[in-house]
């Protein structure tokens, strides 16, 4: 004798249904131009009468439709189409590749990913994820999966660049070159392939790092502290030398001679750099990543020192754990879903004008200040 069915499941199954059934008819009102850009979408109590539901499964589909950037909610006067949504509903049935080295182990691009992914969705077009690692084989895998993307004639790919690659440089043109005479658009995220402040002739779409870093050094200057080191792992992305733009300009204006020897690249859990780190007097470190600053801080508690009584600790790009180790970590937030939708508007305007010179997009990040940098 079967199971007798569950009616609070199939209650649940209904307002689902009812859900995807309202977002699906906007979605697609936004893709082919019913709903064009700057128009005001049905209201919440509109919305309830045209598909018979609640007034809260009307509110859940537009507040997903904002959640994945198509339109903006304004209190006191509605919803309203992005001009954003309308460019991109011109990528309908297109289908564009990530090549983005480590997808799985890296925080910040998965986020990023999340949001291109829906927003593909909501403009109906495909977004191919392929698997490759960053270090494998000096970067073999990566440009693996560049070949099969132009072998698959996709109409775009968005690219990250591959680090801690000794030679990233070469493999990282060898990649574009072949994108380009295969005449595959790309954006660039997060960083270039070249070391700043060169720039390639593909469109970049990222953190903004001079001024991320500039605010960082500027409040650990305001905590008092004057020998500021910063640390990265060999062979880092060039995002490294925007970083430490900013990290210098913060330094000089606040009357503070700039010192390389406080530049460090070598493993944040190395022993031995630990010990001369604070032979040296070093009062705050600010490392290029949350994961290093995390390492770093351990290697400093074996040696019996925690943050941020004898030494301040930050990071950048506030992973999902940043907040949560036993010393919750200072770090730059980065703008993980603006710069997904960043990404695909860049590639849009690309589309639409292939002649266009290569734009730069940077976006703000924001300074999350927590314990191993206060007190």
């Amino acid at each position: 004798m079967g199971k007798e069915p569950n009616p609070e499941n199939q209650t649940a199954a209904i307002r689902t249904g009812k859900f995807e059934r309202i977002l699906d008819s906007l979605r697609r009102g936004i893709s082919d131009g019913r709903y064009a850009a700057g128009v005001r979408l049905p209201t919440e109590l509109e919305l309830t009468r045209q598909f018979e539901v609640s007034r809260p499964t009307a509110a859940r589909a537009l507040n997903e439709l904002e959640r994945i950037g198509l339109v903006e909610r304004i209190a006191g006067s509605g919803t309203y189409v992005k001009q954003s949504a309308q460019r991109a509903s011109k990528l309908s049935g297109k289908v564009f590749g990530l090549l983005i080295p480590g997808l799985g182990s890296t925080e910040i691009f998965e986020p990023i990913c999340g949001r291109m992914a829906a927003w593909a969705e909501a403009v109906h077009c495909t977004l191919l994820w392929g698997g490759c690692e960053q270090e494998a084989s000096g970067g073999e895998s990566v440009r693996q999966l560049a070949l099969r993307y132009i072998q698959q004639h996709v109409d775009g790919v968005f690219f990250a660049p591959p680090e801690f690659i000794p030679d990233k440089q070469e493999l990282n043109s060898r990649i574009l070159t072949a994108f380009d005479e295969a005449q595959i658009p790309v954006v660039l995220l997060d960083r270039d392939a070249v070391p700043f402040p060169l720039r390639t002739a593909h469109d970049l779409v990222g953190l903004d790092n001079v001024q991320a870093a500039f605010n960082l050094t500027s409040h650990l200057i305001s905590q008092g502290c004057t020998r500021i080191h910063f640390l990265a792992r060999p062979f880092a992305a060039p995002t490294l030398e925007e970083r430490l733009s900013g990290y210098w300009s913060a330094l000089i204006q606040a009357g503070i001679t700039p010192d390389a020897t406080m530049v460090h690249q070598t493993e944040p859990g190395d022993a031995e750099f630990v010990k001369e780190l604070l032979r040296s007097g070093a009062d705050a470190v600010i490392c290029s990543n949350d994961a290093n600053a995390i390492e770093l801080t351990g290697a400093l508690e074996k040696q019996g020192v925690l943050p941020p009584q004898e030494i301040k600790i930050a990071g950048f790009d506030d992973v999902a754990y940043a907040k949560h180790v036993k010393i919750p970590l200072t770090t730059i937030r980065q703008p993980c879903i603006d710069i997904g939708m960043a990404a695909f508007d860049a590639m849009t305007s690309r589309l639409a004008e292939p002649r266009l010179p290569p734009r730069t997009i940077r976006l703000s990040g924001k300074l999350m200040i927590r314990q191993s940098t206060s007190g």
